[in-house]
């Protein structure tokens, strides 16, 4: 089952509070940096409208 790119953030930014109420600061760094990266990736998409783009594994169409 897929899901999509703004429903992954939203996941990984409750995993990243997780992560630092537990006192794990690397974990949390490291799903900061794959939120960041997604971020982009939806940014770079909305740029490129008329193109079509191959969706990331495990992705869902929004």
């Amino acid at each position: 089952m897929g899901m999509t790119i703004d429903e992954a953030i939203k996941r990984l930014e409750n995993k990243a509070l997780q992560s630092l109420t537990r006192d794990e600061p690397r974990d949390a760094k490291a799903i900061q940096l794959g939120i960041e990266a997604l971020k982009r990736i939806s940014a770079m998409r909305k740029g490129y409208r008329d193109r079509e783009t191959d969706l990331l594994q495990g992705e869902a169409e929004e």
